[in-house]
């Protein structure tokens, strides 16, 4: 066996400068035995079906290490593929050499969201790589692939269900971990970005702020019209109808065209716009029916469609979204024109992809015989052909930025929002012309979406953007951890006394409890936990972590990077071989305090800049040490102290 795991440790916390929680354990690799890394590369691309590159490895001198660095590589590429929220590869700790027995090992560290998920692909890669590797035969080794196949696709299935629904709760988490957001799972599909005072909850694009009432309404199209109408906006006439008959009275009473449509879904289930006839309505009240008991019967409003993304009162982005259709080159038809748009890498028919595949269905066929056109035709150059009746995105449509929208529409969307008290609102416009005023020209509100899909087809920063007023100063609090055994306690009681003189309301987290200043506000836990309690914590402006080298060790870090590291009475004479001060050193540290010279080389070594070495007087006073690494730290923190 070219690979061989041993059994992985999974740490609750952070740790070696991972973001996420961190799995550690080793894997062997047999130096007596050869491979090609280049092959295996093609290989692992061709069955996962993930087109990539050759990653940057280490020299063919060093291959078991390459191995490893390709082994991290495809890990994370599977993960990503499976929607795992996972923006960062593992990494290796450390690695030995035993020549007798042929044997390298290294000590890998690897982030998870679900541990299970990240073992089983690890496992399938090993098991993947082993299999391949041992196979001279082409047709056992195309028979091997055939299989693996078929492994990675169940694999690629269950790791998807295990990651977050929805397609802007993964952007959102990308775009935290791009703009250095720390970010963690609450339950389901609900996450935290930032610490204590700067948190903020997200369940997609519901935020903690989002009105109740507010999404209530916007998830019935009756309501919400009923809304707008009174606050004077502009939304269609529309009746509600239990019957064919009453949808084709009521669609004579409007005025042809109407429209159909589902009260209670969204995403265009149930929309059938510019009906023109009795027997259209029916066939389109029967297609509603299947996803809701709830229809309605509306004046159809004639114009562009478009959406506008309104947030905390401003509207921050606009599309204008085209119907499923094609465009024509005056060569081929339009049959082989919607093969070319099928084409585009971003359409597909997953529920997650930006763009949705385009099908002749019936509703295209209707629509081109309307139009006295078949798909074997060749529309003339330029000639937009229309292949669906509604302009959502989930039914073929492509959106495109509207860059000129006029001051009274930005104001009308911004209204809508604000009639329905929702902070964060998906606009929804008819209106011929986005450049000209809705005051004068007929155009109407068709619907307010409470959780609206942001997209990243037109605006790949929307959700960065979003965020970064979401959550202030990037969701960090300042972080103390102090790393001892007798005096570590000592040194964080005088540190939070220099620091509430700032009156910050400061969390110290022990094994003991949680103390919010002088009260305590949580029970007997682990380091991890109360620390995790404090960062959960909405009042608390800054954090002392108190734990042992020990402790760190079985449990990892709450947070994934510290303002200030204190290392107090440190017993351990060799830190070189002391696994929990690589596990918080790796991270990103401002400034590192201690007593000792030999952590200061070794931090020196795991790339830790700014060190304050504090000296021992020649009484050995231990309190005079403890006050002496109190004051450094709060000298660290700019804290004023008076002297």
């Amino acid at each position: 066996m070219l690979i061989q795991q041993t059994k992985w440790i999974a740490l609750k916390g952070k740790a070696y400068g991972l973001t996420m929680p961190t799995l550690v354990g080793t894997i062997n690799i047999q130096t007596d035995r050869d491979i090609d890394l280049k092959t295996a590369h093609k290989s692992i691309a061709r069955i996962t079906d993930i087109n990539i590159d050759f990653p940057k490895v280490s020299s063919q001198e060093f291959q078991s290490q390459s191995l490893i660095e390709l082994l991290l590589f495809w890990l994370h590429q599977i993960q990503h593929k499976a929607r795992q929220p996972l923006f960062e590869p593992g990494q290796i700790i450390s690695q030995k050499k035993t020549p007798l027995q042929q044997i390298d090992s290294f000590q890998l560290a690897l982030p998870y969201l679900r541990a299970r998920a990240t073992i089983d692909a690890l496992s399938w890669l090993i098991t993947t790589i082993n299999t391949l590797s041992n196979t001279k035969n082409s047709e056992a080794l195309s028979n091997h692939q055939a299989q693996a196949t078929k492994t990675c696709g169940r694999l690629i299935s269950k790791l998807q269900r295990l990651s977050p629904s929805g397609s802007n709760t993964l952007r959102f988490l990308k775009a935290a971990h791009t703009l250095g957001i720390p970010w963690n799972n609450v339950a389901e599909n609900v996450f935290e970005f930032g610490y204590g005072i700067h948190l903020r909850w997200l369940d997609s694009s519901f935020t903690d702020q989002t009105s109740v009432i507010g999404a209530r309404f916007a998830r019935n199209k009756q309501l919400t019209a009923n809304a707008l109408r009174k606050a004077g906006l502009p939304v269609p006439q529309h009746f509600p109808v239990n019957s064919t008959d009453a949808a084709i009275k009521f669609a004579h009473r409007l005025g042809y065209p109407v429209v159909i449509k589902s009260m209670d879904k969204d995403r265009g289930m149930g929309v059938a716009a510019n009906l023109k006839t009795s027997d259209e309505v029916q066939k389109a009240f029967h297609n509603a029916r299947k996803f809701s008991k709830k229809i309605l019967v509306e004046k159809h409003i004639e114009g562009q469609d478009y959406r506008l993304t309104v947030f905390n009162g401003k509207m921050i982005w606009a599309i204008l979204r085209m119907p499923g259709g094609v465009v024509g080159n005056g060569k081929d038809t339009i049959a082989s024109l919607v093969d070319t748009l099928n084409d585009n890498p971003l359409r597909d028919r997953h529920i997650h992809s930006p763009l949705k595949t385009l099908h002749l269905n019936d509703e295209a066929i209707t629509l081109l015989a309307e139009a006295k056109l078949t798909e074997s035709d060749v529309p003339k150059k330029g000639t937009f052909v229309r292949l669906r009746r509604t302009s959502n995105i989930s039914t073929g449509g492509t959106p495109t930025a509207a860059t000129n929208v006029h001051p009274d529409n930005q104001r009308l969307a911004e209204n809508a929002a604000r009639a329905l008290k929702l902070d964060l609102a998906g606009i929804d416009l008819i209106i011929p012309d986005i450049s000209q005023s809705w005051l004068h020209t007929e155009s109407a509100i068709c619907e307010v979406n409470a959780q609206p899909q942001l997209g990243a087809t037109t605006n790949a920063e929307i959700y960065a953007e979003i965020l970064s007023s979401l959550v202030s100063n990037n969701g960090h609090i300042p972080v103390v951890l102090i790393i001892g055994e007798q005096s570590a306690n000592q040194i964080a009681a005088q540190l939070r006394t220099l620091w509430q003189t700032t009156e910050k309301k400061i969390a110290t987290a022990f094994n003991q409890g949680l103390w919010l200043n002088d009260t305590q506000i949580g029970q007997e836990d682990t380091v991890l936990n109360t620390s995790k309690a404090a960062l959960k914590t909405s009042t608390v402006e800054a954090l002392i972590t108190v734990t042992s080298a020990a402790e760190l060790e079985k449990t990892g870090l709450a947070f994934d990077r510290c303002d200030v590291v204190i290392i107090a009475d440190n017993n351990n004479r060799q830190p070189s071989m002391t696994k929990s001060y690589q596990m918080v050193l790796s991270y990103n540290i401002k400034t590192l305090i201690t007593s000792e010279k030999q952590i200061v080389d070794y931090a020196k070594k795991l790339g830790v800049s700014h060190i304050k070495l504090v000296s021992e007087n020649d009484t050995n006073d231990s309190n005079s040490l403890i006050e002496k690494l109190s004051l450094a730290a709060a000298q660290a923190l700019a804290i004023p102290v008076q002297h």
